[in-house]
């Protein structure tokens, strides 16, 4: 979990990005692997989500889901 959060931090970093939490969740399989259920990235910027989504997407091959956090 630490090392996937810590490359998504640095690739968004590359693109002058930046998130704020980052959330992992994760289940196992019947042979034992581990499979990444759902990844959620919580952004201040609404104008940078869908380049978020498009990045993470296209460098960790997964679904990612984005929440603007207001306040």
């Amino acid at each position: 979990k630490q090392q996937l959060e810590a490359l998504i931090r640095q690739t968004l970093e590359e693109e002058n990005l930046s998130a704020g939490k980052i959330e992992i969740f994760m289940d196992t399989d019947a042979q034992g692997r581990i499979l990444i259920t759902r990844l959620t990235v919580h952004l201040t910027q609404e104008t940078s989500a869908g380049k978020v989504k498009n990045i993470l997407e296209d460098k960790l091959g997964i679904p990612i889901e984005t929440v603007i956090d207001k306040g």
